[in-house]
């Protein structure tokens, strides 16, 4: 195992993503705009979705707790989408899955 070169990747990655931080914080955004359109963006989130679909399949075809664990997270994901507002909605998904995991307890 070469946890090493692991650790030192995970470094890697934290001190490019500070350096990234400091050019936004110190640029602004705009460049990003330009550089990833919507539609560039939309298509990468499309693509990341469609990869880890199977895995979600997989996980609900489990038991038939897993099954009514799913129904119940994307029903209570959905509802937060739908009726929340403000920050609320910013973090639809942590306060779903912390619905679905109290209303299953």
């Amino acid at each position: 195992m070469n946890i090493p070169v692991a650790l030192g990747g995970i470094i890697a990655c934290g001190v490019a993503s500070v350096v990234i931080g400091l050019i936004v914080a110190a640029v602004g955004t705009k460049w990003i705009e330009t550089l990833m359109p919507p539609v560039v963006t939309g298509a990468i989130v499309c693509v990341i979705g469609l990869n880890l679909a199977p895995i979600a399949v997989k996980g609900v075809m489990g038991s038939n707790f897993d099954s009514w664990m799913a129904l119940v997270t994307v029903l209570s994901v959905g509802a937060v989408a739908v009726f929340a507002r403000g920050m609320a909605q910013r973090f639809l998904i942590l306060i779903g899955l912390a619905i679905a995991y109290v209303s299953m307890r």
